[in-house]
């Protein structure tokens, strides 16, 4: 998704509010934290965050909508529309309300409670469900023939209690949030009574909450999917005020084949590469045109995979920290057809297969510290022995990269007795890629995959 950023007007944003039942007693936090500011821009500062993409949403919602998906808290229904006049059901409620508790730094979320609910057995929504239900004081609770009725719109007021529960579960396990305020203030006038009133009143003296039109909430209608946005875009923008959670990040690189270039180089961009991130948050998204990949993530410890067709997978570990930009650019390597093996040898760690006509070399999988480095490059040097008993050595010499042969003695020297194209294959994760040296007269590298070495 291509980062865009775009201005808006800013207008009050409509409101929302809430699901449930009785509200919680409120926690005593080890330390009392002064209230943060409940506000979007906290969270998503305007003309900063990167549009999602739908097409179908507009003010007063648009930048709560886009807010929830830069931190992938609120997806659309589509790539492109958000539905955001939809009426959210309860089952949808859990999940925006367990994926805005798992931004926050510090809090622990229960293992659901199987079976909380007669009525929810499955569906995308059982597991939210069940972790809600599970906490200490539960977030949902249901109705009195035990269902939860999952499908089924929930009201404004029963929203409101919800994210009131989630939030004196944030104040309960962080001493840096303090419980929502309680107030003696009534600011709307067909919300006065009943078992969600005390938790509206909290969230409208908040500003998380507002009503549908000056003095009204409307508290039976159902919340729908672009004022859920707004409500929970704000109550992000406390926990980012407070500190507990941290602004995505923007992590980007580029895809190249390295398969017919100097080791340490990058060939030609591959473009529609898968590239798959699992960590924190799972997803996948595909290179443009330029071979060039972006996705934004919270903090947090990921692994990035890319798999373009017909090349060896490669993956590597990141750590995304707050505020700093991430690069991960990757070389992949174009697959082979198996090569002819005949009896290995071995040099230091490295199983050596030489192919029955003596003409190339196979390394077994690469052993070193990191196993997603398929080609000799600065990483600690690889030793080949050819037939004919002449070891060769591919890689790091010192800091530069160095492709030499050693004498029997173990003296090295840049000019020995191979000469002309050798053949190494590589057995990466059950997939071979290749490398073709060629040397001269003298036995000195001067192509590496058919490109000149100035190594």
């Amino acid at each position: 998704m291509t980062a865009v950023t775009r201005m808006r007007l800013r207008r009050p944003a409509v409101a929302l509010a809430v699901a449930g039942l009785l509200a919680a007693a409120l926690p005593t936090p080890a330390a009392l934290a002064a209230q943060p500011r409940y506000d979007i821009d906290r969270a998503c500062p305007a003309n900063t965050v990167p549009v999602a993409g739908f097409t179908d949403i507009s003010e007063p919602h648009d930048r709560g909508i886009d807010c929830l998906a830069w931190f992938r808290i609120a997806n659309g229904v589509t790539e492109t529309t958000f539905d955001q006049t939809r009426p959210v059901n309860r089952g949808e409620a859990a999940s925006f309300l367990v994926r805005l508790l798992r931004s926050v730094d510090g809090v622990q979320l229960p293992a659901p409670k199987d079976g909380a609910f007669r009525d929810v057995r499955s569906g995308p929504h059982k597991t939210n469900i069940e972790i809600l239900a599970a906490m200490r004081n539960p977030v949902l609770r249901g109705f009195q023939d035990g269902g939860f009725r999952p499908t089924q719109p929930i009201q404004r007021d029963q929203f409101a209690s919800i994210v009131v529960r989630a939030m004196d579960e944030v104040a309960r396990q962080s001493s840096s949030v303090s419980p929502l305020p309680t107030t003696s203030r009534r600011p709307f006038s067909d919300v006065r009574t009943g078992p969600h009133a005390e938790n509206v009143n909290r969230l409208a003296q908040a500003n998380i909450l507002q009503g549908t039109r000056p003095g009204t909430f409307a508290p039976t209608s159902a919340i729908q999917r672009g004022q859920t946005a707004s409500v929970l875009a704000r109550t992000l923008g406390g926990l980012v005020d407070a500190g507990v959670s941290a602004r995505p990040v923007l992590v980007s690189g580029t895809v190249h084949d390295a398969s017919d270039v100097q080791p340490g180089t990058y060939g030609r961009a591959l473009t529609n590469a898968t590239v798959t991130i699992t960590g924190t948050a799972d997803l996948t998204t595909r290179t443009n045109t330029q071979g060039r990949y972006q996705v934004w993530l919270r903090p947090g410890q990921y692994e990035i995979t890319v798999a373009p067709s017909g090349h060896v997978p490669f993956r590597r570990a990141v750590e995304v920290v707050r505020a700093t930009p991430v690069t991960v650019d990757f070389g992949v390597y174009r697959t082979a057809t198996a090569p002819a093996q005949a009896t290995p040898t071995t040099s230091g760690a490295q199983d050596v297969t030489v192919s029955a006509d003596g003409n190339f070399w196979v390394v077994a999988p690469y052993r070193g510290a990191e196993r997603t480095r398929f080609l000799p490059t600065d990483a600690s040097e690889i030793v080949l022995v050819r037939p004919d008993g002449v070891r060769v050595a591919l890689g790091a010499a010192g800091t530069s990269h160095a492709w030499f042969s050693r004498n029997a003695d173990g003296t090295s020297e840049r000019v020995g007795a191979q000469v002309g194209v050798h053949r190494v294959y590589y057995l990466v994760d059950g997939e071979w890629v290749r490398l073709d040296a060629t040397f001269d007269a003298q036995g000195r590298l001067t192509h590496v995959n058919g490109q000149a070495y100035n190594g």
